[in-house]
């Protein structure tokens, strides 16, 4: 069982934290929140300190007034994480957006950084194509600009992202994810996400990286994250099979299987810190 905890400094972010040990930095996608994590943090425990955030406007953390500029404000959220933790650097591992918001703290703050895990995620969201990125708008960000709820469209991305093979919880979860957001943050994110550049080049990567998906992903498809992982030098690649867009929730024991060899082949980069105090 994970600590719960909400950070001071505003807006106040949400964290749940489990065991000791090298920090493991978990960011989840624009859908869903920090509980999507939680088989992670069962599995790390006992070998990391593991946390997984709400970003701001998501969860249990604070909504903000302001637009989002999302590389500055995410970053400068995930410094306060760190800092508030006391951990100087951590493997860091984002999914989808999470994994994008993993690039642009990298690019901000790469002292801070052990190793990333991208998993299921993008250079930037525009680089995923016209099509691609006409249909999200149309689907997911204009009905939401026209009055319609984060549920009125969670059948349908439900439906497009998970695998075929992805258990009847994972859609339960991911449904009830989708449905509890909040349309104004959810709204800023999906325009953030849509708008943001990447924010470096995928050739100056200079830690350790592990990229992944599914065979089944639609949104970051086995090629394009190939493709990321041949301009970043000694990068690993991996294809987690019968497995849509979100493996930590579909294929969780091979997700973990995957992550934790790669972050404890990479032991020794991260501060290590002070247990904390969660079981």
């Amino acid at each position: 069982m994970s600590a719960s905890r909400l950070l001071s400094a505003k807006p106040r972010i949400a964290v749940n934290v489990s065991g000791s040990g090298e920090a493991v930095i978990f960011l989840h996608g624009v859908g869903t929140t920090r509980t999507s994590w939680d088989a992670q943090l069962a599995h790390f425990k006992a070998t990391h300190l593991a946390v997984a955030w709400d970003a701001r406007g998501y969860g249990d953390s604070d909504d903000y007034e302001s637009d989002l500029n999302f590389a500055a404000d995410f970053s400068d959220d995930l410094a306060r994480v760190l800092d508030e933790l006391d951990i100087q650097t951590a493997h860091i591992v984002g999914l989808s957006m999470g994994g994008f918001i993993a690039q642009c703290f990298y690019f901000t703050h790469p002292k801070r950084v052990a190793t990333l895990v991208l998993a299921h995620t993008f250079p930037s969201f525009r680089a995923l194509g016209d099509k691609f990125v006409d249909h999200f708008v149309a689907t997911r960000f204009r009905p939401l600009l026209e009055g319609g709820t984060p549920a009125d469209t969670a059948d349908a991305t439900v439906k497009g992202l998970l695998g075929p093979q992805a258990s009847v919880d994972a859609r339960r979860r991911f449904h009830a994810s989708l449905c509890a957001l909040r349309r104004e943050s959810y709204i800023k994110a999906l325009r953030g996400l849509l708008e943001q550049d990447a924010p470096g080049a995928l050739e100056d990567i200079d830690v350790p990286v592990l990229l992944l998906t599914g065979d089944h992903d639609r949104l970051s498809p086995p090629p394009v994250v190939q493709d990321m992982a041949r301009r970043i030098a000694g990068s690993e690649f991996a294809i987690i099979p019968d497995c849509g867009h979100l493996s930590n929730m579909e294929r969780p024991d091979d997700f973990n299987r995957i992550v934790h060899d790669f972050v404890c082949r990479h032991g020794g980069i991260a501060t290590r810190q002070a247990a904390v105090s969660a079981s």
